[in-house]
């Protein structure tokens, strides 16, 4: 832990490097209930570290989903 602690404390003040991403989304409803998501965040799989963090965020995500709607309200 005090390891963690000042890693911390030597890069917490230090500058952050600047960054660009880019992130795509697509949605489709396919009718009033059901409709899917896509999207992908980091697409050129760039290595960056947020400002105040002590980890580089991790590489290209890509996520998807399905809404299926069984009962109204």
């Amino acid at each position: 832990m005090g390891a963690r602690r000042a890693a911390f404390r030597r890069r917490a003040w230090s500058r952050t490097a600047g960054y660009g991403l880019v992130d795509l989304f697509a949605s489709y409803a396919y009718n009033d209930r059901v409709s899917a998501n896509f999207s992908v965040n980091n697409l050129l799989n760039k290595e960056y570290t947020q400002f105040l963090n002590i980890e580089s965020n991790p590489g290209m995500t890509v996520k998807g989903g399905i809404t299926i709607k069984f009962a109204e309200r």
